[in-house]
Order: C-alpha cells, then sequence, then structure tokens
C-alpha cells in the first residue's frame, strides 16, 4: 500500500523506495608489490534516492516540473519524517487512463500519473 509522502508542496503517494551513495576510494598497487595495497579515500557523494509514487492532477505534475526545470530545493518528507532538502534530478511520468479516484480532498476525475522521481540530497 502506499503512503502519503510530500515532494515540496505535492503529495505523492510512494510505493517505492530506493537510496543509494558512493564513495571516491583509489587503490593503489605497486609494481613487484607482494599482496600489498594502499588505499585512499576521497571523500563521499551526495544520497541519491529514487522514488515511484502515485500524483493526481495536472497542478500538482506541473509544480513537479517547475521544481526540476528552476532547480528548486525541496524538502522530502515521508512517512518517517523530514529526509530532507533534494533537487530534483529527473522525473518521468506514465499516465494512468480511465481511472475513478477516490481519495479525500482529491476530485474523482482527477488525472493520475505514475512518476519516476529521481533526486540528490543538497
Amino acid at each position: 500500500m502506499a503512503s502519503t509522502w510530500k515532494l515540496g508542496s505535492v503529495d505523492a503517494y510512494t510505493s517505492d523506495y530506493q537510496s543509494e551513495g558512493d564513495v571516491n576510494i583509489a587503490k593503489l598497487t605497486p609494481l613487484d608489490a607482494n599482496n600489498s595495497s594502499s588505499v585512499q579515500f576521497f571523500g563521499a557523494g551526495s544520497e541519491a534516492v529514487k522514488i515511484t509514487c502515485w500524483i493526481f492532477g495536472e497542478t500538482n505534475k506541473g509544480a513537479l516540473e517547475t521544481y526540476r526545470n528552476a532547480g528548486t530545493s525541496i524538502t522530502l518528507t515521508s512517512d518517517q519524517g523530514n529526509e530532507g532538502s533534494f533537487k530534483i534530478m529527473s522525473l518521468s511520468f506514465k499516465r494512468v487512463d480511465a481511472i475513478s479516484v477516490n481519495i479525500s480532498g482529491i476530485t474523482s476525475t482527477a488525472t493520475v500519473y505514475k512518476a519516476q522521481v529521481q533526486l540528490v540530497k543538497v
């Protein structure tokens, strides 16, 4: 069952969440080395998050597109609370046809989109 999250001011009924991060590590192995290598840590990248969610209505779809196009930092709020500030790296929508919405506060004829959102923590 999807839980209600917020991407900035937009309600996102989230069904999948993935988080990943990377580090920059160099492994140096001298020529003619016998089991001796050195490892150097050069820092870590920002957390990347991928969310699959349902978005209801053209207004909410447009708000997410505006956040992306303007490079706006948005607050990601999950069912566990504030996850931090993020920027939208990519955004895709798939329209779901012929569905009747029965969610409090949403028009029953609202356009429904399944969205894939990639965010990076700032």
